[in-house]
């Protein structure tokens, strides 16, 4: 013989069922499953709810501001290279049809355009590769005025402006 609680039974015959006290149920059957009577509606001229959308529209504002600017300089960089692909891409269709594989082609092409802004790079700064200085780094007045001899690569030491 066996006495069990109803109760029991159901939780074991349904898991997951919300169980309520019996008084509760009563009053549960002869709801429509709501979360209550409804309050009085919310003003939206309330000062309160100004604010608030006022803040949170700073906020989304604020938010989308650091997102543009976080991604502005990934956005110039991909821009760059998009226009080098572009230009260079002429390149290696020439040298594809002219017998070259695509990735010998787009490895001369590359090495090649290296090569081109390493000589601009040396016109416009020659002093820096002759002497093996590092950008940022400040010469010393005596290397300041150091150029290097005319063919032989030997440093020439210029007279400092008397004053």
């Amino acid at each position: 013989m066996s006495t069990s609680d109803p109760m029991t039974e159901e939780t074991e015959a349904a898991p997951g069922v919300l169980v309520l006290p019996p008084s509760v149920e009563q009053e549960r059957v002869g709801s429509d499953d709501s979360l209550g009577n409804l309050g009085r509606p919310f003003d939206r001229r309330s000062p309160f709810f100004i604010g608030l959308s006022g803040a949170f529209g700073v906020a989304v504002a604020y938010v989308l501001f650091r997102g543009v600017s976080d991604v502005s300089s990934v956005l110039v960089i991909i821009g760059v290279a998009l226009f080098i692909a572009i230009g260079l891409n002429p390149i290696i269709v020439i040298l594809v049809n002219r017998g070259l594989s695509r990735g010998a082609a787009a490895a001369v092409v590359t090495a090649g355009f290296i090569l081109v802004i390493a000589a601009f790079h040396r016109h416009r700064h020659p002093t820096d590769f002759a002497r093996g200085a590092k950008p940022g780094v400040e010469l010393s007045p005596l290397q300041a005025r150091t150029d290097l001899g005319p063919g032989v690569g030997w440093p020439v030491v210029r007279e400092a402006p008397s004053h």
